[in-house]
């Protein structure tokens, strides 16, 4: 029974709809162990004691309501990382990937050397109609100075009901004055194939961004255009930097390839309503054509769902490194008008029965929360052919391969945005106002000599090391002749370091070809641009093209 006390306590209390949600909730459900019950009612009591206690009494006021939030937040941080509560200004998210569409302008927002900066616009809405571009700088939205809130927080402002009007404020390259523009909201759909075409005689390559919903119709859609154009004899399908979405768009895509009737995945948790098995319904539409999936740390969660059907089921070759292993249902609950409780209810399991979920919130989480022996996770597994496959630490490529890391130089252009900043001036130019700049060594110098006049410094590890060094020495009280030594090591770093450009000289060719292809191309250009350099793509199409290797990749060892 519900003490009618606490009734009315939370009835008083800023928190009260919240917690009365979850004791309604829990007064219809049948409990087998009335001491499990009685726990329960005990902790809500005492949860809503301690709260009433410290708004009322503690030494400086709370707000109450950011308060509970913080409860809530530390409640369940205790938890794996997928439960979460979301408010309004989370709710856009959830929308977006439930319905494919949101209401905004059309841009991406991101920071770049210290400034809200645009980072993309997408082709046919308000944004990029008028006039919007690349590389502009926020200053304001809808009066509200940028820098003093989130990116979150602008994102939330930036978006809104369509037909409704928002305004900026924009600093552009070589424009003396700010920019003001007054924009109407408009219902942006989302694609979530962000490529689909034939990069080589034959070889269809698509790449997937997310899993929202429509994602399988865009896939198989996609496809059966390039069927009209001409055969198709490859598919390389990009699961790379995709952090996963809807699990019904997973079990939609990875239709598109495997037989019919075929498990594609199987959700499992503590109620009866969480146990599941997804089945496909439709007819593959390319069975016979080899299928090369591209994976990396990146890919989580329904990009690992079609992964790892794909490979269990052995219709195509995973390339690239092993994915993030997030193996995890989550269900939207709605508590109020405006907030919602995202909790993971089960895990799901590849058709081979594996888990790929990492078990890393289990060993962090308070001793005693969990009852699940977390050594349990790592059993092997059989894909159709009989070749083994291991669970609880994300999918395994079929093949690693590794694309090259950039380089500290490179990483610390990029932190301080040069390349982008250099690409603005080019863009914002007469020289190259309506046309691409061609990409040669000229082009390059100007680079360089772009570095030079906005006094481009680096750290460079030598000299970090060489800090830390002197440090220790200083602490230890090494002699004179050590320090000396040291000086002299430092000189022969600053002369390394002063030719910098030149060591890394083709790495920054090539991040400058893709910053360029994005602005004069948009997505298409800069994709076909980086593929250019990719060892992971290069590898996958020298795999599909290579029919005894391709096939050999699918056999079990003897």
């Amino acid at each position: 029974m519900i003490q009618v006390s606490l009734f009315r306590f939370l009835q008083r209390s800023a928190f009260g709809a919240l917690l009365l949600v979850l004791l309604v909730l829990l007064s219809t459900q049948s409990f087998a162990d009335d001491e499990r019950y009685i726990k329960i009612n005990r902790s809500i009591e005492l949860f809503g004691r301690v709260y009433q206690e410290i708004i009322n009494n503690y030494v400086d006021e709370i707000d109450p309501e950011k308060f509970m939030r913080a409860g809530i937040d530390g409640m369940l941080n205790a938890l794996d990382p997928y439960t979460v509560y979301i408010d309004e200004r989370g709710r856009d998210e959830v929308d977006l990937l439930t319905t494919g569409r949101y209401g905004g302008v059309g841009i991406t927002i991101g920071m770049r050397n210290g400034a809200v900066t645009v980072t993309s616009v997408t082709d046919g809405y308000a944004a990029q109609k008028q006039g919007i571009m690349i590389g502009d700088r926020i200053i304001a939205v809808d009066g509200v100075n940028v820098e003093e809130i989130s990116l979150s927080d602008i994102r939330s402002i930036v978006r809104g009901e369509p037909g409704s009007e928002v305004a900026f404020l924009i600093e552009r390259e070589s424009h003396p004055d700010y920019l003001e523009f007054k924009l109407i909201r408009e219902s942006i759909r989302v694609h979530n194939v962000a490529y689909a075409d034939f990069i080589d005689d034959g070889i269809v390559y698509v790449k997937l961004d997310r899993f929202s919903r429509g994602t399988g119709g865009e896939t198989r859609q996609s496809l059966r255009e390039m069927q009209t154009k001409s055969e198709i004899t490859g598919v390389i399908l990009d699961l790379r930097n995709n952090s996963g979405g809807l699990l019904d768009a997973a079990v939609e895509v990875t239709n598109v390839f495997v037989p019919r009737g075929s498990l594609i995945v199987s959700t499992r948790g503590r109620t009866s309503d969480s146990v599941r098995r997804y089945v496909a319904s439709q007819e593959p539409l390319l069975p016979e054509v080899p299928l090369v999936v591209l994976i990396n740390e990146n890919s989580a969660s329904a990009s690992e769902i079609v992964a790892g059907a794909i490979q269990d089921l052995d219709r195509g070759v995973l390339v690239g490194k092993r994915s993030f292993g997030k193996g995890l249902v989550q269900t939207v609950a709605h508590l109020r008008s405006n907030e919602q409780l995202k909790i993971t209810t089960s895990r799901y399991y590849t058709p081979s029965g594996r888990s790929i979920q990492t078990a890393d919130y289990l060993d962090e989480s308070p001793e005693g929360l969990f009852a699940v022996d977390v050594d349990s996770l790592h059993s092997e597994y059989k894909t159709s052919a009989g070749r083994i496959v291991f669970e609880g630490k994300g999918v395994d490529p079929d093949t690693t391969v590794t694309n090259p890391e950039r380089s500290r130089y490179a990483g610390q252009l990029n932190r301080h945005a040069m390349i982008f900043r250099f690409v603005n001036r080019l863009v914002h130019s007469e020289e190259f106002a309506d046309r691409q700049p061609v990409f040669d060594d000229i082009l390059l110098d100007r680079f360089f000599d772009f570095l030079r006049e906005k006094n481009f410094e680096y750290k460079d590890i030598g000299e970090e090391m060489v800090d830390n060094l002197r440090e220790a020495a200083e602490k230890g009280n090494y002699s004179s002749q050590f320090f000396n030594d040291l000086a002299v090591l430092e000189e022969y770093i600053k002369e390394g370091k002063s030719h910098a450009f030149e060591r890394h000289r083709d790495e920054i060719a090539r991040e400058l070809q893709v910053e360029i292809a994005s602005r004069y191309a948009g997505d298409r250009g800069k994709i076909e641009t980086e593929l250019q350099h990719d060892v992971q793509f290069k590898t996958a199409m020298d795999l599909i093209t290579n029919k005894p290797l391709y096939t050999l990749q699918l056999t079990a060892a003897d």
